[in-house]
């Protein structure tokens, strides 16, 4: 499952983009989410062969975005960063191991929508994709009423 070869599950399932450097991890994490019905996964090795794959259209637009926060060439910090600098507003999930409650709020400042601690079970991954997804839909409605009253 690489950026370009999009594992399609099902035409209704939700299409997940998971960034991290490491191999290993980006199949577990594609794993967690086939046993949650969540298996339309495209992978990317770092931010800025997320950012090359999102520009190029050379992948469906993600749903949600899982996102390592420490990765080479462009780490998941910077990766969102540029995401908001280009007005794309797909749902971040920061999915690191990092501990530090300082670093959760810069990523968030930087604009995840949330930051996961590593390890997570499939079962509260599956549940956090859906509260983004949720989420991401009633904001995309308010703001497609607002601007039809304005």
């Amino acid at each position: 499952m690489d950026g370009n070869a999009p594992n399609h599950v099902g035409h209704d399932a939700p299409c997940v983009m998971v960034i991290d450097d490491q191999p290993a991890m980006r199949a577990i994490i594609g794993r967690l989410l086939h046993q949650q019905g969540l298996g339309n996964v495209i992978e990317a090795e770092n931010g800025l062969h997320a950012i090359r794959l999102l520009g190029g259209g050379k992948v469906a637009k993600p749903d949600v975005i899982i996102c390592d926060l420490y990765m080479d060439e462009m780490d998941g910090m910077e990766f969102v960063e540029q995401l908001r600098r280009h007005r794309n507003q797909t749902p971040v999930l920061i999915l690191t191991a990092e501990k530090n409650a300082a670093m959760h709020d810069l990523a968030l400042q930087a604009g995840a929508n949330k930051v996961l601690t590593k390890p997570i079970s499939a079962a509260s991954l599956g549940n956090e994709v859906t509260v983004a997804l949720a989420e991401h839909a009633v904001a995309t409605e308010v703001a497609r009423s607002a601007g039809a009253a304005g």
